[in-house]
């Protein structure tokens, strides 16, 4: 029993490892916030406060919700359905959740889309802030470390992912492309060692300035952040498989069975294969299909005639 519950713990953390690591980003930046505005290093402030954002934002979006995945996979419905000519009835809960559908579910989708373009996009203008400043003041140490940055934030927004099973016999390339969220992890990682190298100067230079282990404190954030960032796939909805099929299945065998009960197996196979279309159910089509069809057969529906326009005329309720 306890094993069980580790490795339920374990899985929680692995299917979320963009939202977690997100999560550690935003402690880090927030103690460099705070060591930058106790110690009057406002342009430090600056920078953690702008990559507070990318780190807030991927605590927000790398890992999408149940009620989130819901409405998403009901909005593509609709659209396909619509699209294929299929009646929706209006009484229907497909219709009602995709009636809710605004511009502000395109932005949401886009976020939960790209959550770790979000982060480097982010992390990148604030490492430039970094190269700006030490060229400015001639703090080589300052530019490298924003070069840094920089450069795992490039490596994870222009490295398009290959989402292909790793393979021992995967060249280096091979292995960047598979992951490359491994590689901005990675330089993030050594820029640390510059961050815990100058926390330590801070150390031996003012001892009795406490405020030292919040650089400290940063860089155990930060490592955090990195590892689990190195662990991610670039889209947060590849990080898990446990899609809820079940209510969207259920909207769907309410709307096939309104179709007249002649064309119920062409569209049920048709719903199955749009539904396996999404990279994050891992449902085969069959058994999507075996699903639409028990709940088609075993629920009160309105069997629907089509008139000479096209449209679908429910008759009386029936049991099929």
């Amino acid at each position: 029993m306890e094993q069980s519950v580790h490795s339920s713990a374990w899985d929680s953390i692995r299917d979320a490892t963009l939202k977690y690591s997100g999560v550690a980003y935003l402690a880090a930046d927030a103690a460099l916030v705070v060591h930058g505005l106790l110690n009057k290093h406002y342009n430090s402030a600056r920078t953690g406060a702008i990559w507070g954002l990318g780190g807030l934002a991927l605590a927000k979006y790398g890992e999408e919700p149940e009620e989130y995945q819901i409405r998403k996979l009901a909005y593509e419905l609709d659209d396909y359905l619509t699209k294929e000519g299929i009646a929706i009835p209006p009484q229907s809960q497909l219709h009602t959740v995709a009636a809710r559908k605004s511009l502000a579910h395109g932005l949401e989708k886009f976020c939960y889309d790209h959550p770790s373009e979000i982060l480097n996009t982010i992390y990148g203008l604030g490492a430039a802030f970094l190269v700006k400043q030490g060229l400015q003041n001639s703090d080589r140490a300052l530019a490298a470390s924003g070069a840094l940055v920089m450069g795992g934030a490039l490596a994870g927004l222009l490295t398009k992912e290959n989402k292909a099973e790793a393979d021992p016999n995967d060249s280096l390339v091979d292995k960047i492309q598979k992951n490359p969220l491994a590689v901005s992890g990675g330089l993030y990682m050594l820029n640390n060692v510059a961050l815990a190298k100058s926390a330590w100067n801070e150390q031996q230079r003012m001892p009795h300035n406490k405020s030292f282990m919040l650089k400290y404190g940063a860089v155990a954030a930060y490592v955090t952040a990195n590892t689990l960032l190195g662990m991610s796939s670039k889209d947060a909805a590849t990080e898990h498989s446990d899609v809820p099929l079940q209510e969207v299945e259920a909207m769907a065998a309410e709307v096939l069975a309104a179709q007249p009960k002649e064309q119920r197996e062409a569209l049920i196979n048709m719903v199955a294969e749009h539904l396996t279309q999404d990279e994050a159910i891992d449902q085969s089509k069959e058994a999507i299909i075996a699903q639409l069809t028990s709940r088609v057969e075993n629920r009160p529906v309105q069997v629907a005639e089509a008139t000479h326009d096209g449209r679908l005329m429910p008759e009386p309720t029936k049991h099929i």
